[in-house]
């Protein structure tokens, strides 16, 4: 695997190349690639491109983007993609005190 790195030394893509028992690379690939927002929090991830090029895929060319929200406190509050989401809650009720009080969580069309 050969990962890239952003100015602050964020993960940025991962890239793998498959050698064959004769050393001669059969496949590449990039399993992942990431986008951060301006405060540098994981805000995309789109796994699985078949993209072969170098520097960064398209992200049209992945399989799963998947995208991550946050509370204004900076706390994950929620992920989502075509497959799956969840949304954290952290002040229902009368607690205010940074626990999660509930997970609400979507599976290619059924809720939990």
């Amino acid at each position: 695997s050969q990962y890239s790195y952003d100015h602050m030394g964020r993960k940025r893509q991962q890239r793998q190349s498959i050698t064959g028992s004769d050393g001669v690379t059969v496949s590449r690939a990039v399993p992942a690639q990431y986008e951060y927002n301006e405060l540098g929090q994981l805000y995309k991830k789109y796994l699985h491109s078949q993209d072969t090029g170098t520097g960064l895929a398209p992200v049209s060319s992945f399989m799963y983007p998947q995208t991550y929200s946050y509370h204004a406190r900076g706390w994950l509050k929620g992920t989502s993609s075509a497959e799956f989401s969840q949304t954290l809650n952290y002040e229902e009720g009368s607690r205010y005190n940074g626990d999660i009080t509930s997970v609400n969580w979507t599976l290619a069309g059924s809720s939990k």
